[in-house]
């Protein structure tokens, strides 16, 4: 039975390229909540503006803003820590006080305290700007 679908599935990939992207655009549209965390996740710790914004307005329920990582580590703290300044600029007016003084589950630092682990001057001034 599992050679059939595969068989099948090789069917449509070779015979109609676009129904083949029409389904993986479907299935990254679909996304269930433990993906759309790592997702923002991985886009704050690389600095990806747009993505993290994005992210963040299209899924409030989710309060993506207090997700963690497996270190205890915020979307803020991934982005100061790796000191992008443009990112981290354009999600402050979207996090809440409370969500600024989260502490990581390594050090329990706050996002302001990794930017300034790791030298990230700029972070640093922003994050004490928004205090």
């Amino acid at each position: 039975m599992h050679s059939i679908k595969k068989s099948l599935f090789t069917l449509l990939v070779m015979s109609s390229p676009a129904l083949f992207s029409m389904q993986l655009d479907l299935q990254e549209a679909s996304a269930g909540p433990q993906e759309t965390v790592n997702e923002y996740l991985t886009s704050c710790k690389d600095g990806e503006t747009k993505k993290v914004l994005q992210l963040l307005k299209a899924n409030q329920t989710l309060r993506l803003q207090s997700k963690k990582d497996k270190n205890g580590q915020t979307g803020l703290m991934l982005t100061a820590g790796n000191g992008h300044s443009d990112t981290l600029k354009e999600m402050l007016p979207l996090h809440m006080k409370a969500e600024r003084q989260m502490q990581d589950a390594i050090k329990n630092q706050t996002a302001r305290e990794w930017a300034e682990y790791h030298d990230r001057e700029d972070c640093v001034n922003l994050l004490e700007e928004n205090r």
